[in-house]
């Protein structure tokens, strides 16, 4: 049996990251050089599994001769490149997940799945079988030609272009512009000028997939003659994972220079990235919500400041993270406070409920302002941030109210498209029952909607204008693949009249014929817990208003509430983005919230919620008895108390969290692994839960 020096001497030591549930990376030995980056088969146990190589060691950390060898090394893709794996450990540090399986979940499935591999286990065996596929839209020939590259700049636009243009290391640029301003095309200047002059490659993240086709238009004609549509790759979680695997072959292989994608693309692979361009940057849809909980606009940042390259946060209404970064100096602010040459600005009113009682959610004074718009051949756009028929079904008689058996929330009421009876609907777990004819608990048939949704707005504006086209524009109207595309095609070719629809109308999409936006139900925002939701509306509602006129002269916004004394809709009435900012933020420093502090939400799941309650209580006394010992500054950490979830219960599982703070971000994340380690160790069969961090979370 050779001796350990002797072993030592003979082999390669690797240190792999396995898709595991572990804070751990595995040493493997191999005879022959494996590049860091790699993707190997490796013996697990009784298992095999795919690893990614992410060091080349001295020497192994455990005896030699309990380390066993690499099995294969995959070559079908090039080895991962040292920026990307910086990317990842980064990640799972500071969201505080295990570095295997961060890298695992941001790559297509095939490319971890070891019966994706075919063949013996040896050194240059098996390999995955990598199609050629079209992820380009038809050639720009074809397209329409109004997104070509022929738009006149206003010096506004010249400025930032001739800064960003003349940033040559990282800067985090905010490109603060009202809507309208022509934000896309600094965007668009600033890329062609970095493909043009250098190698380097260009991402482009947008929040949202509906926005993708529009943006990928433009992109596409303006970019016409630097490079070709092949050279354009798209990417977005409704893809194929055929063509998410083509994507991902095709940045491993450098074969793209621009890439254009939701929060996921940012652990796409790049070669030589040159620009990262974060489009309407404060939309919360960049925040992964489960699993890995991550912020494709910070990592973008830190992947920018990494990599020394420039990067572009463009909104109307950017995060108050974002604004106070700018204000504090750490970040470039461009101004674009003109709007763009093509673009009209509308007056935005509000229309009291108090003096004008809705009817089925409309009000006269709005009611009067679409039937004007019918009249001039102009459309109309309806905006209420809720689904369905009802948020609420109940019964007169007894006070019954429409419950989901499985969460501590109301089921929504639907319509059915053959006038059958409605269904009740749970959107937090899926539960679905036909509505009652009559009360559950009195008999009474007095059942009632109360409030409205979509389709009840739908229907009454069907009612009312019985001549007119309207269509509904939400997640229940447009599951089918290529729906929303169809149906705004329908809007920008006026077929149209009336548009009613959520908040993926609310933003990006540029109307051609939308004269007026009616806002309806706005109010629910206003008195809503999260210290966030003031920020939300406030956005919500400057984004919509630049849907209305953008084209047109006598563009429109009529904003129903009860409240119209209220500061917010002052801001917004005024557009005024830098004081409803200064106003906000002022608030968060008395109170000590984000961007003034920083936070981590701790949130535990259980069939019983005493048993959640207990796992945090316990969690928090580990802090003085267990944390204090390896981590002296404390005093720089507060620690809430437990509470239920704000929804305790969804799908029969009971939710309860605990809020962790601190004026120090570093502290912050050191404080978590120290604490984290501990809370690992209370998990166990008896008590049943799960549990997971969420760093930096926007719902608390």
């Amino acid at each position: 049996m050779p001796s350990q020096s002797e072993l030592l001497i003979s082999y390669n030591w690797l240190c792999v990251a396995l898709n595991l549930p572990l804070f751990s990376t595995f040493d493997y030995k191999s005879t022959g050089s494996i590049a860091i980056g790699s993707r190997v088969i490796v013996p697990f146990g009784k298992r095999t599994l795919i690893g990614i190589v992410i060091n080349v060691l001295e020497k192994p950390s455990i005896d030699a001769s309990q380390v066993r060898e690499i099995l294969n090394v995959l070559d079908d893709l090039p080895p991962f490149l040292p920026d990307w794996l910086r990317l990842l450990e980064f990640t799972a540090d500071y969201y505080q997940r295990p570095l295997g399986e961060v890298m695992f979940s941001v790559i297509p499935s095939p490319l971890r799945d070891i019966s994706s591999y075919k063949g013996e286990c040896s050194l240059g065996g098996p390999t995955i079988k990598l199609k050629k596929k079209n992820n380009c839209v038809p050639s720009v020939s074809i397209l329409s030609r109004m997104d070509t590259f022929d738009a006149i700049l206003n010096e506004e636009q010249k400025k930032a272009i001739d800064i960003i243009n003349s940033l040559k290391e990282f800067k985090a640029v905010l490109l603060y512009g009202i809507t309208g301003s022509g934000k896309t095309e600094v965007y668009l200047r600033a890329a062609r000028n970095v493909l043009q002059n250098s190698s380097k490659q260009i991402l482009f993240l947008i929040p949202e997939i509906n926005l993708t086709p529009q943006l990928e238009k433009v992109v596409r004609n303006n970019l016409v003659g630097i490079v070709s549509d092949e050279d354009i790759l798209v990417m977005h979680s409704k893809l194929t994972m055929s063509s998410k695997l083509d994507v991902w072959s095709r940045a491993q292989n450098s074969k793209f220079r621009v890439l254009l994608g939701t929060r996921m693309s940012v652990f796409v692979p790049f070669s030589n990235i040159g620009l990262i361009v974060v489009d309407e940057e404060h939309d919360t849809s960049y925040k992964q919500q489960n699993g890995l909980r991550y912020s494709a606009r910070d990592l973008g940042v830190w992947r920018a400041r990494y990599l020394n390259i420039p990067i572009i946060l463009g909104s109307a209404t950017p995060a108050l993270e974002t604004w106070n970064n700018a204000e504090t100096g750490h970040y470039l602010r461009i101004y674009l406070k003109r709007k763009a040459m093509e673009f009209n600005v509308p007056d935005i009113k509000l229309i009291n409920t108090k003096k004008f009682r809705p009817k089925n959610g409309l009000t006269a004074p709005l009611i009067e302002a679409i039937e004007d718009r019918l009249k001039k051949k102009e459309q109309s756009l309806i905006f209420i941030n809720r689904r369905g028929y009802s948020p609420v079904f109940c019964c007169f008689s007894c006070d019954w109210v429409s419950k989901c058996p499985r969460c501590t929330a109301f089921t929504v009421l639907h319509s059915v498209s053959d006038n059958q009876t409605g269904k009740l609907h749970c959107h937090h777990c899926g539960y679905y029952m036909v509505a009652p004819l009559s009360c559950p608990e009195c008999g009474d048939q007095d059942l009632r909607p109360v409030g409205s949704g979509t389709q009840r707005i739908e229907e009454a504006l069907i009612e009312l204008f019985p001549n007119a086209n309207i269509i509904r524009i939400d997640a229940d109207s447009t599951k089918r693949k290529g729906s929303i595309a169809s149906l705004l095609n329908d809007v920008n070719n006026g077929v149209v009249d009336i548009l009613i629809g959520t908040q993926m109308l609310a933003k990006g999409h540029d109307f051609l014929r939308v004269s007026l936006v009616g806002v309806i139900n706005s109010d629910a925002m206003i008195f809503c817990q999260d210290f966030r939701a003031p920020e939300h509306l406030f956005s919500q509602l400057i984004q919509v208003s630049g849907r209305a006129g953008r084209h047109l002269n006598g563009g429109e916004v009529l904003i129903q509430t009860s409240f119209p004394e209220h500061m917010i809709y002052k801001f917004v009435i005024d557009q005024d983005y830098e004081s409803f900012a200064k106003y906000l933020l002022n608030l968060r420093s008395i109170a000590n919230l984000p961007p003034y502090s920083y936070q981590a939400l701790l949130s535990v799941e259980s069939k019983n919620l005493n048993a959640a309650m207990d796992f945090l209580y316990k969690s928090r006394e580990i802090i003085k008895k267990k944390v204090s010992i390896d981590f002296d500054y404390l005093s720089f950490i507060t620690c809430y108390d437990p509470v239920p979830s704000r929804i305790v219960r969804i799908a029969d599982v009971e939710r309860a969290q605990i809020l962790v703070e601190s004026k120090h971000r570093s502290l912050l994340i050191t404080f978590l692994k120290v604490w984290l380690r501990h809370i690992r160790a209370l998990v166990s069969k008896k008590n049943k839960v799960k549990w997971h961090i969420d760093v930096d979370p926007l719902e608390i």
